[in-house]
């Protein structure tokens, strides 16, 4: 209704500073790392990987781990049976090249079996963690009925906005577990635009109220638009 303010998640910038009480990824990480050559480095990824916010951009230059963290990131509640991620990517063949072989040197170490027909792996307490794309605008109609807790989307400047607003009603968690959103992006892109302006505070230098690295900010959807607030006390 007009006039009617319904709070919505924060997005914020890396590095964040708080950590989520509840994470396990850093454990899980640690367990791979045990028979394999990866870590994540002390500063940007570890961060992201440790952060509780709702929804995370990572954003710098192409080789800068962000993969590999968005990755990752996936991992943090695969102990929880209802927990579903999902991780996409524009265009299938990008997710072949590289984040598919990325995810078949760790996943097995954690007891993760691939199913090649759906793009999914499968955990052994019943999590599940699937690949996909959004090709094409009405490509989102794939995921209608979904329900992911985590939901990454890769260089998320080759996303256009309606795709980004639709999935994101699709995070849901009706079992309790917690629900985050996480992209990461290479500076410009067809997406450039849409994605300053939901990211204003951090990545727009003329912002009348700009925001630190790390710095979070809480928004609400007001009159069908996204509004920041001061806190989240502003609805309690």
């Amino acid at each position: 209704a007009n006039g009617v303010a319904a709070p919505a998640p924060p997005p914020v910038m890396l590095p964040a500073a708080q950590a989520d009480p509840l994470a396990s990824t850093m454990g899980l990480v640690a367990r791979v790392a045990e028979e394999g050559p990866w870590t994540p480095n002390p500063g940007a990824q570890a961060t992201f990987l440790e952060s509780s916010a709702y929804e995370v951009l990572y954003g710098g230059a192409a080789g800068g781990g962000k993969t590999t963290a968005l990755l990752f990131g996936g991992l943090r509640h695969i102990a929880e049976p209802s927990f579903r991620a999902i991780y996409f990517r524009r265009v299938y063949p990008e997710l072949k090249l590289s984040v598919i072989p990325r995810s078949e040197q760790s996943f097995p170490k954690l007891g993760g079996r691939f199913n090649r027909n759906e793009h999914s792996w499968q955990f052994p307490a019943g999590a599940s963690y699937k690949f996909s794309h959004l090709q094409y605008e009405d490509s989102v109609e794939d995921h209608l009925s979904a329900e992911y807790q985590y939901v990454a989307f890769d260089e998320l400047t080759t996303f256009t906005e309606s795709q980004y607003r639709n999935i994101l009603g699709r995070a849901r968690s009706s079992a309790g577990v917690p629900v985050r959103i996480r992209a990461g992006t290479n500076p410009g892109g067809e997406g450039a635009d849409w994605v300053q302006r939901r990211w204003a505070p951090w990545l727009d230098s003329q912002h009348p109220n700009p925001a630190k690295p790390g710095e979070l900010r809480w928004f609400a959807v007001i009159d069908g638009q996204d509004t920041e607030v001061k806190d989240s006390t502003s609805f309690q």
